[in-house]
């Protein structure tokens, strides 16, 4: 498996290669904590040098666009229409993250904002640039991509690694029993990963298996193994997400009803008697059947949702005292961010930066809804979107921003994609 990993990344082929590339920038850190859980690693030596490995696939695609472009920018700006739809989104764009730059800036040296995880300021720098902006520009630089390799290369890795993420789940319950409805994974009181992020990665495996050419009854208990490790996570962003990703599949991409739905429905039905039954088998741990009703009947007693409005609440409070150009990247009071990318983009930049960002989103949504769209790139823009509203903040939302990325720069005339 190596030996061909190392075959496309060295390969002439760029397309295959640059694929490889992505699915490392993107989708690896799962899999890097699954291995420090594994190893019982709690250092971060393991994971700071995966990330200094996507810098060095950052920093080979900027140079190989800068070589291409002979390092002569075209500088030359004029206003006209062509500037207006094709340049002026992505001028605006930088500007923000100018402005969302020098908003951690002040916030972290100058006015020492603290935060609820005690994280220091250099890992907020470290995420919003090292892990998020340069990565996300050098997807941007991309102008090989074999879409259909990455789609199959994406949908083999998340069946690995959700058939990890299920042997961990089983046998974290078998020998390190701890009461609670919610699948993450812990150990000594260390999180390895959360279980908002078990859920997207459950959720993405449901996606690229309903996306997959060949459907089989293999494909559809894949499904089920996706919906089921959604469901023990009790993640309630991810299950909302992951619906509507499929009506979107339904609605612009499909456009008709056929038995591969009824099927679909079965793997769940299938999923969630499956997650019953375990509730039942591990009744100690107390893994609800059905979390998301659980989560709804609790909803005063559940402290997540308790801190959630608590945040948006004093959010709000914040953003009005200082609507125009923002006031803190976190909510000071509660030291929480915002868990919703627009609202984050309000509290940290104001209505300015609301504005700065918009024409590059309604780029992205155009891209998503075009006849000429890429089906897994738009099925991944969407339902990772979807998941920036319910969850993070924007210097911590790298998976979606490098699709983002390479949905909008993506053209079929430009990408290496051989049928």
């Amino acid at each position: 498996m190596f030996l061909t990993l190392k075959n496309y990344i060295i390969s002439d082929n760029k397309g295959k290669r640059n694929a490889i590339f992505v699915l490392l920038l993107v989708f690896g850190f799962p899999t890097i904590a699954i291995i420090n859980y594994a190893t019982e690693i709690q250092s971060g030596i393991i994971s700071q040098a995966y990330r200094m490995l996507n810098l060095i696939i950052s920093g080979i695609l900027i140079l190989e666009f800068l070589v291409k472009t002979n390092f002569k920018l075209n500088s030359k700006i004029s206003f006209n229409k062509d500037f207006l739809i094709k340049k002026a989104p992505f001028i605006l764009f930088l500007i923000f993250w100018m402005a969302y730059l020098l908003r951690l800036y002040i916030d972290l040296e100058i006015n020492h904002i603290t935060n609820a995880f005690n994280y220091s300021n250099s890992y907020y720098f470290l995420f919003a640039i090292g892990v998020t902006i340069i990565p996300m520009l050098a997807v941007a630089s991309i102008k090989e991509f074999d879409v259909d390799f990455f789609q199959l290369s994406l949908h083999r890795y998340l069946v690995v690694l959700n058939i990890g993420l299920v042997i961990i789940f089983f046998l974290g319950k078998l020998f390190n029993p701890a009461p609670d409805y919610r699948f993450f994974i812990i150990r000594d009181e260390f999180y390895y990963l959360d279980a908002i992020t078990i859920a997207i990665y459950g959720s993405l495996l449901v996606l690229t298996s309903f996306l997959s050419k060949k459907k089989n009854l293999f494909t559809y208990l894949l499904i089920a193994l996706g919906f089921f490790i959604v469901l023990t996570t009790a993640s309630r962003g991810p299950i909302l997400s992951l619906l509507l990703a499929l009506f979107f599949i339904f609605i612009f991409i499909d456009k008709k009803i056929s038995f591969k739905y009824l099927y679909l429905t079965i793997a769940l039905i299938f999923s969630m008697i499956a997650n019953y039954v375990t509730s039942l088998i591990f009744v100690k741990e107390f893994i609800v059947g059905n979390p998301m009703l659980y989560r709804i009947n609790n909803m005063e007693e559940d402290q997540s949702t308790v801190s959630r409005l608590d945040v948006l609440n004093e959010g709000i409070q914040q953003f009005l005292e200082g609507p125009i150009f923002g006031s803190h990247f976190l909510v000071v009071k509660s030291s929480m961010y915002a868990h919703n990318i627009f609202f984050d983009v309000l509290l940290t930049t104001g209505i300015f930066g609301l504005l700065l960002i918009i024409p590059i989103f309604l780029i992205f949504a155009k891209k998503m809804l075009s006849p000429t769209k890429t089906i897994i790139l738009s099925v991944l823009g969407f339902y990772l979107f979807l998941n920036t509203l319910t969850s993070g903040a924007c210097y911590n939302m790298t998976e979606f921003w490098i699709i983002f990325a390479l949905t909008i720069v993506y053209k079929k005339d430009l990408i290496n994609n051989p049928v």
